[in-house]
């Protein structure tokens, strides 16, 4: 009956993960990324945690079993929950979705060669450090990776999607080449294409102007017993470029599905200056990220440095009969982890940061000799600092599960605080915060 057995799942796994945050006064940047730089300009998200509580389950059933030899198959599926507190960037508070839900087959193709097709959160890439997305594709597709070539191993993924109801459909292609050995450790290049079509996902009418865009990755990992660091630089345009407005502040695309997260102002015609700036437009990055954990030693280090260029594609705006020109935005970004443990499970981690952001964005900024809120095109330059202390306990010894108690103080440079205080910017904070956070899995 051992054919019968086969025709069945074979092995069944299952892991349950859960999240709570609980803040007092949490800094206006604890869940800011570059997906919502109206409130941030940067990748870095400095202090606290997102405010809010989530579960997730995850699941893998093995029709046929890896072991045994010939072609195996593998059903992954990943659903969550999630519950965030008021003052989140969301329409919706209370979120039911699947990240994965997709199958899988070995040794089909060639020896580790493995093929995919559903909808997967696909090899992502970041440095954790300062929070900096290289690839974050998650999408229905297929594909095919860890083909053995010379000097390393590639993959090939093909996405298609939409962001939303009434958004264009949006494609990509992935391709990677990894695992390329120099010096003490591997160098990885990474392409993406992504298009918009003309097509509404909802109604199928005509209506959007075509989008493009690509976005150019180079990583270097160094893996050590006690030491490891890697490196990233990133080039994007078009999609992964930039975009600003006076209606739509959203600064660099490159980590996100592109301009189409605020899809109305490609409605045909709407907005062509707007389109060919964005089509014009650029997003260079440059990060490293280092984590140090001698061995026998109570203290380990992780620190991280970063830099990001934008480049808005020679977007001009008209107000009051003068023409303003949207100048480039810089940022630079430095993180310091150090952490001391008390005891096997108790540990104290600090966080040390800062952002300087050049000409950030700067819409409706408050002067510092007005009373009234101005929509005015002039930049802000922005500094945020922040210190962080985190009392840590890890009642199993492990780190993906630990209850926390924190405490920090975020401060920004001194014409946002005004504005912070004047009430204007009001998803930011600046002074002390606290709050307590959980995470653990089963």
């Amino acid at each position: 009956m051992l054919w019968a057995s086969q025709l069945f799942a074979e092995d069944f796994r299952a892991y349950t993960k859960f999240g709570l945050n609980i803040g007092f006064n949490e800094a206006g940047t604890s869940c800011r990324n570059l997906d919502n730089p109206k409130n941030s300009g940067v990748w870095l998200g400095s202090q606290g945690s997102c405010q809010g509580a989530w579960s997730e389950i995850y699941t893998q059933l093995y029709l046929r079993n890896p072991t045994h030899s010939g072609a195996w198959v593998r059903l992954d599926s990943d659903y969550s929950l999630s519950l965030e507190a008021a003052g989140r960037p969301s329409e919706r508070p209370l979120k039911v979705g699947n990240r994965n839900l997709f199958a899988e087959v070995g040794q089909f193709l060639a020896r580790d060669a493995l093929l995919w097709m559903g909808k997967r959160s696909y090899k992502y890439e970041n440095l954790w450090v300062l929070g900096m997305n290289i690839a974050n594709q998650e999408a229905p597709g297929f594909g095919v990776y860890n083909i053995e070539v010379p000097q390393g191993k590639v993959g090939l993924a093909w996405f298609h999607t939409v962001s939303n109801q009434a958004s264009p459909m949006q494609t990509a292609l992935d391709l990677r080449y990894e695992d390329i050995k120099l010096g003490e450790g591997k160098l990885s290049l990474l392409g993406i294409y992504s298009e918009t079509g003309p097509t509404d996902a909802r109604t199928g009418k005509e209506r959007f102007e075509p989008l493009q865009g690509y976005k150019l990755a180079l990583l270097y990992k160094v893996w050590m017993p006690s030491l490891s660091h890697q490196a990233a630089l990133l080039w994007g345009k078009g999609l992964f470029g930039g975009m600003d407005s006076k209606d739509s502040e959203q600064g660099p695309l490159i980590d996100s599905n592109g301009a189409w997260r605020n899809y109305t102002v490609f409605v045909q015609g709407a907005a062509p200056d707007l389109y060919q700036a964005v089509q014009r437009s650029t997003t260079f990055r440059w990060g490293h990220q280092l984590s140090y954990n001698p061995n026998g030693s109570d203290w380990s280090w992780n620190a991280g440095l970063g830099y990001q260029d934008v480049n808005f594609g020679g977007l001009r705006f008209v107000q009051d009969n003068l023409i303003y020109k949207r100048p480039r935005m810089k940022t630079i970004a430095a993180v310091v982890k150090p952490n001391y443990s008390l005891r096997s499970n108790l540990e104290v981690e600090t966080t040390l940061s800062y952002l300087k952001v050049i000409n950030g964005l700067g819409y409706r900024h408050k002067a510092a000799d007005s009373g009234t809120v101005q929509d005015s095109l002039a930049p802000v330059d922005q500094r945020l600092s922040g210190l962080l202390v985190s009392l840590n306990l890890k009642p199993l010894g492990r780190w993906q599960q630990k209850w926390s108690t924190y405490l920090g103080y975020s401060s920004w440079n001194d014409a946002i605080r005004r504005d912070i205080g004047r009430g204007n910017y009001p998803d930011r904070t600046s002074g002390l915060y606290a709050g307590v956070s959980s995470y653990w899995e089963m």
